[in-house]
């Protein structure tokens, strides 16, 4: 059998220094927040006729205008080239308009125009644009959610444990557990996001209230 209780302060100093690096991580380069947060277009596009790099596609996006445009590699099995880009909130993307009559270019044309003139055949795989008013909205919600769970765990364990001394310290101690593994994920989320542009979204949000 392992001596975990013997060994706990090796433990805890492994912990420690993965709690700093991710803590000094969130100081440095903080969050990428998805568009659910900051609202913004985010869609997905494929690049078929020649090899495209990260940096040409910055490169190209900039000189369309886009300096904000965040670009992230997202090529699999299905997909041998594929980037999605965040930027502000698009007009028009895409084909919104009268349906009776011509339907304007939206932005995410013009995009698209620009980048086949560059790199020649792409496909967009997808899109989608959050609203100033959803992302404000989402990003409240998540706060209270969190919060809420943080309050469920300190009542549930100190419910349970009330036939011992002080419950309350054992809901506290999960507490800072949960906030210790939280910021472990937070901290890999700043660097990834740092180093190849991965954002926050809810998904994850909902990963670290469960």
């Amino acid at each position: 059998m392992l001596d975990f209780a013997g060994k706990r302060w090796w433990y805890i100093l492994v912990s420690g220094i993965l709690f700093a690096i991710a803590s000094l991580a969130l100081i440095l380069w903080r969050l990428q927040p998805g568009i659910e947060f900051t609202s913004g277009s985010s869609f997905t596009l494929e690049f078929t006729e020649q090899t495209v790099s990260q940096n040409d596609l910055r490169t190209r996006m900039k000189e369309l205008g886009h300096d904000e445009a965040r670009i992230q590699g997202a090529s699999g099995a299905s997909c041998s080239q594929c980037y999605v880009i965040r930027t502000r909130e698009l007009e028009n993307a895409p084909n919104l308009g009268d349906a009776a009559g011509p339907v304007p270019a939206g932005e995410i044309d013009q995009i698209e125009a620009g980048l086949r003139e560059s790199f020649g055949t792409l496909n967009r795989k997808d899109f989608s644009t959050v609203s100033g008013t959803v992302s404000s909205e989402i990003a409240r919600n998540a706060t209270l959610a969190v919060l809420a769970a943080c309050v469920a765990i300190l009542i549930y364990i100190s419910i349970v444990f009330r036939q011992v001394p002080n419950p309350w310290r054992y809901g506290t101690a999960a507490i800072v557990a949960v906030m210790h593994d939280a910021v472990l994920v937070l901290g890999l989320f700043a660097i990834l996001g740092e180093f190849y542009g991965t954002g926050v979204d809810t998904a994850l949000i909902l990963s670290l209230i469960h």
